[in-house]
């Protein structure tokens, strides 16, 4: 089976059953993945730190964020393509790969994932595992997974204090995290007050941020890389943002490993949130997850 994985979930659940070897091609927001390295890029996001605006304006006009390398796709000869259905503007939906591979005389199978919460991961886990003749090492991953989210939810579910908790998938303009994002930040102990669980991310109006009044912001975007939201903390809106909240804390996430998708990684990035949210409960960050979480303090 010659596997392109159009889907970060779909290259993490790949890697996490032992399928690795199969992969000969994936999207750009599979490449934080070591063992990918090498592979053809079929997929590429077209914005770069100097064109956050063009972020908004594509959602307004539903314009594709991503460019497809149809050559590069033809090059792999895959068997199988596996897409994500749920955001046709940020990422290859099924219908545009099947039509271009269509007109250019390539009938692979192409598999369309529909993952917007932890629940249809673990049902998305099972189903990649049957597809390719991983079943067995899918269930065992998902027992896993669950077993690691139960631990936690027995530590936070009586907790009395709960810190509210702004998470932006896109900093400028502001577009709140969805999908899964908010269960996450709800089994590691905060309160997600605006982000719509199984929901896409939406642009905050006006205002918005400064009466939810958060505790911790977190800069979570999977589309952006570390050093970028360093950047983009220090601008105008998120000054003028802590200005108004000046007791929030703001954290910058190399959410592309920890949040991208509701695969292994996120659990194993669960105690890291909590940490963020509750030391106290938790202890603090690790020498190495100081480094994938980056308190930014305020300017003076």
């Amino acid at each position: 089976m010659r596997i392109c994985s159009l889907s970060p979930f779909a290259t993490e659940v790949l890697l996490s059953l032992g399928a690795g070897s199969s992969l000969v091609g994936v999207s750009w927001d599979c490449l934080h993945m070591p063992e990918v390295a090498g592979l053809p890029v079929v997929a590429r996001w077209r914005l770069g730190p100097e064109s956050l605006g063009e972020f908004d304006e594509a959602h307004e006009q539903r314009a594709p964020l991503y460019s497809l390398d149809e050559e590069a796709l033809l090059a792999c000869s895959p068997t199988l393509i596996i897409t994500q259905d749920i955001c046709p503007i940020c990422h290859p939906s099924s219908d545009a790969v099947f039509r271009n591979l269509r007109a250019k005389g390539l009938a692979p199978k192409v598999f369309p994932l529909e993952i917007r919460s932890l629940r249809e991961g673990l049902e998305g886990t099972l189903q990649i595992g049957r597809l390719v003749g991983k079943l067995g090492e899918a269930q065992a991953l998902v027992r896993r997974l669950r077993a690691r989210s139960e631990e936690l939810l027995s530590r936070t579910l009586g907790l009395s204090v709960r810190p509210k908790v702004l998470s932006l998938e896109w900093p400028e303009p502001p577009h709140v995290s969805g999908f899964w994002v908010p269960e996450a930040i709800y089994l590691a102990g905060g309160t997600d007050g605006l982000g719509l669980p199984g929901r896409p991310h939406f642009k905050l109006k006006e205002g918005e941020a400064e009466a939810y009044a958060p505790d911790v912001i977190l800069l979570a975007s999977r589309f952006l890389d570390l050093e970028t939201l360093l950047h983009v903390a220090q601008g105008p809106l998120l000054r003028a943002l802590r200005t108004k909240l000046p007791s929030v804390k703001l954290y910058a996430l190399e959410a592309r490993r920890l949040l991208a998708s509701p695969g292994a990684g996120l659990y194993e990035a669960l105690p890291l949130l909590a940490k963020l949210l509750h030391p106290a409960l938790f202890g603090e960050l690790s020498e190495q997850e100081r480094l994938q979480a980056i308190e930014v303090p305020a300017q003076g």
